[in-house]
């Protein structure tokens, strides 16, 4: 039977956190990242599945959802969009043809657009370890490019917007309760989440990778079999490895982790053998080897 286990702690991370002066899983301000290991970590040809990247909010939020489209499809009109991409990433990453996954019909009874510009802002549900979509600077803001999407959509609705950290796992939970207007952070598209939620047009590209250490044995996914397999915890990149029936029976176990510095931590102390997951923060964060992450 498959070996799915959820990582909560070990000796090694609390011995970090406790020379990280108290940090927090959701705040940690120095190097959570092992540096003695001198390895190299490189990303295989090889991967699960593109997912593109879109808002996600609650199952029945139309009006809510043409709202912020409409100022999404004027901000890549105007080239603002392309202004923030380049900001980030050097280049315009977006999808100005892309249209909706799937057909929303208005609801009658709809107040999610109004319920949002009656209080005066929208509370956005983001994960604060996802370079550089969402993460913690140094002065403990969140920043990232979704937080730059954000501000200049809620501009233009003229409403302020209030980022709320939560845990990816539960992301569906503070969404249904409504204690977060809509999930805006590195957020794929996938089947079982369509399910369950409504989303935006896709506005940037993404791909579940695999990252292993330079000389590993793992080339492509039929190499993973009988490893240890890292993921974040409730992610598309845990959903493309169970989707993908060949290669989630040849491996051994999967391990999943609460944020992406846990799971990257694993890896370079040799406690998986790869790890899974987006594209985009995965090249950052390797790239840069540090969570002191900036544009």
């Amino acid at each position: 039977m498959k070996k799915i286990l959820i990582f909560f702690t070990t000796i090694a991370f609390m011995l970090m956190m406790v020379a990280c002066s108290q940090a927090q899983e959701t705040q940690m301000s120095c190097s959570a990242i092992p540096d003695t290991e001198t390895e190299t970590y490189i990303i295989l040809d090889d991967f699960f599945e593109e997912n593109d990247y879109a808002i996600a909010m609650r199952k029945g939020d139309y009006a809510l959802n043409r709202e912020l489209q409409k100022h999404m499809d004027a901000m890549i009109a105007d080239g603002t969009f392309s202004q923030l991409s380049n900001k980030w990433f050097g280049k315009d990453v977006s999808l100005p043809e892309a249209d909706f996954v799937e057909e929303y019909e208005a609801t009658e009874g709809d107040t999610s657009l109004q319920d949002v510009l009656d209080k005066g802002y929208l509370s956005i549900g983001v994960q604060t370890l996802f370079p550089p979509m969402t993460f913690e600077d140094e002065n403990n803001e969140i920043v990232g490019f979704d937080i730059d999407l954000a501000k200049e959509v809620t501009k233009r609705m003229g409403i302020d917007y209030k980022p709320i950290p939560i845990k990816w796992a539960e992301k569906e939970n503070e969404l249904n309760s409504g204690n977060i207007d809509v999930i805006w952070t590195g957020t794929s598209i996938t089947k079982p989440r369509m399910e369950t939620m409504y989303f935006s047009k896709p506005y940037m590209k993404n791909k579940e990778i695999i990252v292993v250490p330079e000389g590993s044995d793992i080339v492509d996914r039929k190499t993973l079999e009988g490893k240890t397999v890292g993921v974040l915890r409730a992610s598309s990149g845990l959903n493309a490895i169970e989707s993908d029936e060949e290669t989630f029976s040849r491996i051994d176990s999967i391990i999943e982790y609460s944020n992406l510095i846990r799971a990257y931590s694993a890896l370079k102390e040799g406690r998986i053998d790869a790890l899974v997951g987006d594209d985009i923060a995965l090249r950052r964060l390797i790239e840069s080897d540090t969570i002191e992450w900036k544009p």
